[in-house]
């Protein structure tokens, strides 16, 4: 039975295989043909469809009979296939998630303890870029799982920084230092206390300056900081999330820390927060969550148990239909992501059965990340002008007989398979 279902895209695989796509940067275009595409913008779902790559980025898609192929353009056949965005993950810790090891490193003379912040100290303000060693990092399992971009999360306490999946170039791995603020929140009183007193400095501080003082705040929300220029680097994002310019990005150790920075945050409503959070945690607190439109929660894509029973829930299709943004992450374990390489959409595809809309799946997983991160313009949809990052499967991305094929980024093949 699952013999005969693959059978009628064994033709376009081998299509594939002999004309291998081209490398990043060659002048001649290239022009997907034939193949389903789920764009995840205006255009919707375009059964029989062109994707035109050049140069990096898309050049033109469109139904089939609508765009006109270039005439030096190479035109693959990719009936049978279906096309969507490469999958952004917006969520990936810097604690061993890329190499699958703890420990320490050394940042100048400092010494810094990767396996997390005593709860008994402020944590230390870090830049992931600083802790980013793509030479000592195991892209692979999160490649054949179709993860083209990541945002690398600092240990505790910091700034993320934007890394795009190119294993065989790790001095370009690195597209943007300069990411959001994270903050890993616990129950433990230096952190709450980090959060609070630095989102009323950063308040107090923008007053002051629409008021002509020109005085900036103190530095009191800076405590856990290392030098005046992480002091710097600080001051200016909580700044910028009481601004409402970029979110703070939240990771909940558990419910109780969902009401804490729901509390801490209600003074100030410009603030927009991506949550990271268990969809346990979720669920008990739903109703506090649901009263906050400014809240993006990322969840990873699996089916929960109800607090105190043993009864399944698909905490995704809840969140929506209580209106909710939500976005997926998969980068939590590495484990996971090796156990379903072939499949990595597999788990999505059971919460899509069990009720929660395909177009948002396919929203949490692309478009929705990619504008948490700052990547919205270019990245997460298939438009005219957006990045050449796409995800190549024999089928239904979210049918689990469907394989991942080939992984395209800024037009340049980086993975394939057979």
């Amino acid at each position: 039975m699952r013999f005969n279902r693959l059978a009628p895209l064994l033709g376009a695989a081998l299509v594939l295989v002999a004309l291998p796509l081209p490398t990043q940067g060659q002048d001649r275009p290239l022009a997907l043909k034939g193949a389903t595409i789920e764009t995840v913008g205006e255009a919707g779902r375009i059964e029989s469809g062109v994707i035109v790559l050049h140069k990096g980025t898309i050049e033109a898609v469109g139904p089939l009979d609508e765009i006109t192929i270039p005439e030096a353009a190479q035109v693959i056949d990719a009936s049978g296939r279906t096309i969507m965005p490469g999958l952004v993950e917006p969520a990936l810790s810097a604690r061993g998630s890329l190499s699958g090891s703890s420990g320490t490193v050394v940042i100048g003379n400092q010494v810094v303890i990767m396996s997390g912040s005593s709860s008994s100290r402020t944590p230390s303000f870090l830049r992931a870029a600083d802790l980013f060693d793509p030479y000592r990092t195991n892209f692979d399992p999160l490649l054949r799982s179709g993860l083209t971009y990541l945002d690398l999360l600092p240990p505790d306490y910091g700034q993320t920084a934007v890394v795009r999946n190119v294993p065989d170039d790790p001095t370009a791995a690195i597209l943007e230092r300069e990411g959001r603020l994270m903050l890993s929140l616990s129950n433990s009183t230096p952190t709450l206390e980090l959060l609070r007193k630095s989102l009323q400095e950063a308040s107090r501080s923008e007053s002051s300056e629409r008021g002509g003082s020109g005085r900036g705040g103190s530095d009191s929300g800076d405590a856990g900081s290392q030098g005046s220029g992480a002091s710097n680097s600080s001051r200016d994002l909580w700044r910028s999330v009481v601004e409402g310019k970029a979110p703070l990005i939240v990771d909940a150790g558990n419910a109780a820390s969902i009401l804490y920075l729901l509390d801490a945050v209600k003074p100030h409503e410009k603030v927009q927060i991506a949550l990271i959070a268990s969809g346990r945690d979720v669920m008990l607190t739903l109703d506090q969550l649901a009263d906050r439109p400014s809240i993006t929660l990322v969840l990873r894509p699996t089916v929960d148990t109800m607090p105190q029973n043993r009864d399944r829930i698909n905490v995704p299709r809840i969140v929506n239909e209580r209106g909710i943004k939500f976005a997926f992450t998969q980068g939590f374990s590495r484990a996971a992501l090796q156990s379903g390489q072939d499949t990595p959409l597999f788990d999505i595809g059971y919460l899509i059965a069990t009720g929660l809309p395909r177009d948002e799946a396919l929203k949490a997983l692309t478009s929705r990340p990619a504008e948490l991160i700052g990547m919205g313009d270019s990245l997460g949809r298939i438009e005219e002008g957006k990045s050449a990052s796409l995800l190549m499967f024999d089928g239904d991305p979210f049918d689990p007989y469907s394989r991942l094929r080939t992984v395209i980024l800024e037009g340049k093949t980086v993975y394939e398979t057979d």
